[in-house]
């Protein structure tokens, strides 16, 4: 067999390693899995350019969990290759170019190292930040702009940087009965 080269089109032998790594194997394995690649492409597009609210629900269709009441922006990017190692909490917003990985590199077997990226509630993600896989943002966290968090990050707290370094805690607010 031959080596992968992102120059040339894969060889049925290479992408059938990759349905069998992705657990599609059995019958028409394969051709699952060439399906759900396709579509799962088409649904990045559709979450570039579609209007807000179509935003989040096309990531969930791609397979993220996320709550209610998120805003992802459309410069955003939830992991191409494992959104479904992706949890998101309620109240998040996420900024233009901000990235958020469950796995580390794609290998000639399939993904390698992944790992379950959480999101807790009402945390804000700033611009081109990049979440590594396997970190776990705490509930009310606020992440700067251009950071790189590779740890993670404890409830209420702001960070920034790269890597990621804890700024200062932030203060527990409250919502009233209205939602204010």
């Amino acid at each position: 067999m031959k080596k992968i080269n992102n120059n040339k089109v894969k060889t049925v032998d290479e992408i059938s390693h990759f349905a069998k790594a992705r657990g599609y194997t059995g019958a028409f394995g394969t051709e699952k899995y060439m399906l759900w690649y396709f579509f799962n492409y088409i649904l990045i597009i559709l979450a570039r350019i579609a209007p807000y609210p179509l935003v989040t629900t096309f990531h969930r269709w791609r397979g993220a969990k996320i709550g209610y009441n998120v805003y992802i922006s459309r410069g955003a990017c939830i992991d191409h290759s494992a959104p479904q190692f992706i949890e998101i909490g309620n109240h998040v917003t996420i900024a233009y170019g901000a990235v958020i990985l469950a796995h580390n590199r794609e290998g000639r077997w399939g993904l390698s190292n992944v790992s379950k990226t959480k999101i807790g509630n009402n945390v804000f993600i700033g611009a081109n930040a990049v979440i590594l896989p396997g970190t776990t943002i705490g509930d009310g966290a606020i992440v700067g702009a251009c950071s790189l968090v590779n740890k993670s990050v404890k409830p209420y707290t702001i960070v920034g940087g790269v890597p990621a370094k804890v700024i200062r805690g932030v203060k527990k607010r409250t919502r009233s009965k209205n939602g204010i």
